[in-house]
């Protein structure tokens, strides 16, 4: 009894510490995001400093709800129901000039009010950083590239991985990466 339960714990332990490498290797860095600042009373806040972020840039200049956008936002409100709790996480939205019914639909799923919820413009140099990362992870994990993903930035602001917003196993690694990268409360 005594060699016995602490040779299982040691397998059982020794198991999940495998488990978190192996995820911890398929994270990688392709670039690294800008600040997105709240200015109140003079002050400015910094909303994703020191957070984990999950990101989209809508690609077109004049973003409308259609499917792709719609999925998109359905992906990153199940993100934000499952992790808004923890202060270290942000939902990033990107967009030049999003259409009303967009950003209503964005707004009935997540609340723009929200503080884990970042709406933001100032596209320029937002697209030049998230599409170069994913040019770079592309060319990195040779994959054919997509409209509808999601980007994950660490609390360095790292850009860490892309998912495809239309393949729920990607949906599901992104949920387990963002698992791994929030710092305990």
């Amino acid at each position: 009894m005594l060699v016995i339960l602490p040779a299982g714990a040691w397998f059982y332990l020794q198991k999940g510490l495998s488990w978190r490498r192996a995820v911890q290797s398929e994270l990688h860095q392709y670039g690294k995001i800008r600040s997105a600042y709240l200015i109140t009373g003079g002050n400015q806040i910094d909303l994703l400093k020191g957070k984990v972020c999950v990101l989209h840039l809508f690609p077109d200049s004049d973003a409308a709800l259609d499917s792709g956008n719609k999925k998109v936002i359905d992906t990153g409100s199940r993100l934000f129901k499952q992790f808004s709790q923890n202060d270290a996480f942000r939902l990033v939205m990107i967009a030049d000039n999003a259409s009303t019914e967009l950003k209503s639909h964005y707004q009935k799923m997540v609340g723009l009010e929200d503080a884990a919820s970042v709406w933001t413009g100032g596209t320029g140099a937002w697209r030049t950083i998230l599409q170069n990362a994913y040019e770079s992870y592309g060319l990195a994990e040779k994959t054919t590239p997509v409209r509808t993903y999601l980007a994950l930035a660490d609390t360095t602001g790292a850009i860490r991985n892309f998912y495809n917003v239309d393949n729920e196993a990607e949906v599901e690694r992104l949920a387990v990466h963002i698992s791994l990268l929030l710092p305990n409360e």
